[in-house]
């Protein structure tokens, strides 16, 4: 957005912010998932692993396959498609209630929940890469 209006020095310090957030945020949702008991902490430190690998993965294919390296209007795609996990985490917090009162699904969500945060964490992991990549201008 500040490239947009000619901000190039501010759009270039913003870019280095959103790499230190993106660290940041990570070291918190770590300790989140370690102290809740949703992930141990060796699980935490192998979480990035996926994410890095898709967005290497990521890279590449847009190197290979887009003519300038860059996909126009990528930062702006990924914030809207990031509505997509955020929405469907919203459906299964919203329905948990309902889903946990039945007798065999209780038991199953107690077993299993914690897979659904994992699996929830690694996709904002990679939609974070995506974006981060993004805006620095990689791909």
């Amino acid at each position: 957005m500040f490239s947009t209006f000619g901000l190039t020095a501010a759009a270039d310090i913003m870019s280095w912010l959103l790499l230190g957030s993106v660290v940041a945020g990570y070291g918190l949702l770590a300790s989140f998932l370690y102290r809740t008991g949703y992930a141990t902490a060796r699980m935490t430190a192998l979480l990035p692993v996926p994410a890095i690998a898709v967005t290497a993965a990521y890279v590449v294919l847009v190197w290979a396959l887009v003519p300038d390296h860059h996909v126009p209007d990528a930062v702006l795609s990924l914030v809207l498609f990031a509505f997509v996990p955020g929405a469907a985490w919203y459906l299964a917090i919203t329905t948990l209630p309902i889903i946990a009162s039945r007798g065999r699904a209780a038991q199953v969500l107690a077993e299993r929940w914690h897979l659904v945060v994992i699996a929830y964490s690694e996709a904002v992991l990679v939609l974070s890469g995506f974006q981060l990549v993004s805006v620095l201008g990689i791909a």
